[in-house]
């Protein structure tokens, strides 16, 4: 069966390798795989052109399983909403590590968050475009 066309995001910090922790990530590697194709398209710094400030996407708040109980959480949920509202156009956002807030934010936007041990995003890619990339769920914290 063909694989068909996706995006994913991966949390870097130094943009050559998956590292880092989703919640303190400051860019994500961002590639594509189309028309049996691997390739990376670009560098998203999140801190830069208004990312963290831009205005949440409304529908998106009734996913937040926090409501208004405490202010430290919602400050956390909304942090990792801007997060992931900045890869919002990736079918699948991978990391090393990641917590549930994080989770649950990446999947209020429809992507597939993927927990890895692996630090290579070609290697990613590749078992991503085989189907065959192993999710770690033990990685969540």
């Amino acid at each position: 069966m063909k694989q068909k066309d996706f995006k994913a995001a991966f949390v870097t910090r130094d943009g050559k390798r998956i590292s880092g922790d989703f919640g303190s990530t400051k860019m994500f590697s961002v590639w594509s795989f189309s028309g049996g194709k691997i390739s990376e398209d670009e560098i998203r710094k999140v801190y830069e052109n208004g990312a963290m400030e831009a205005p949440l996407d409304n529908n998106n708040n009734r996913n937040n399983p926090f409501g208004n109980l405490l202010v430290v959480m919602n400050k956390s949920w909304e942090k990792h909403l801007r997060l992931a509202q900045s890869v919002k156009d990736c079918d699948f956002v991978i990391s090393r590590a990641m917590c549930n807030t994080a989770w649950d934010s990446i999947q209020s936007y429809e992507a597939q968050p993927v927990l890895v041990k692996m630090k290579s995003f070609h290697e990613a890619m590749e078992k991503l475009s085989q189907d065959a990339l192993e999710n770690h769920p033990d990685r969540l914290h």
